[in-house]
């Protein structure tokens, strides 16, 4: 299989491009079918930075760079939600669950 790009490989996995869309990969290179919506890194002064990027069923994209300072007010909750991280390292991000109205 042949990927139109990919990153490095974090705790066994890659993210890969295959057909214009962001995937996971093992050592392997099979597809992972966990979803990721993007990858966050912190900082070495805690900062979580969240690249992310959304498909619609047409083909629209909408990427977004988001920064959370440890003293931002949803600092915890964006930290719960990845599992945690450490200084330094990066993990896929995954989806967070749609909100009830």
């Amino acid at each position: 299989m042949k990927f139109e790009a990919a990153e490095n490989f974090e705790n066994g996995r890659a993210r890969v491009k295959l057909d214009g869309k962001w995937r996971e990969t093992d050592r392997k290179g099979s597809l992972v079918e966990q979803a990721s919506i993007g990858s966050a890194t912190m900082e070495e002064n805690g900062t979580i930075v969240l690249q992310l990027r959304a498909e619609s069923p047409d083909g629209k994209i909408g990427d977004a760079l988001l920064r959370y300072p440890p003293d931002h007010p949803q600092y915890a909750e964006i930290l719960r939600h990845l599992g945690g991280l450490q200084k330094g390292e990066s993990k896929p991000v995954p989806p967070w669950p749609e909100k009830q109205p």
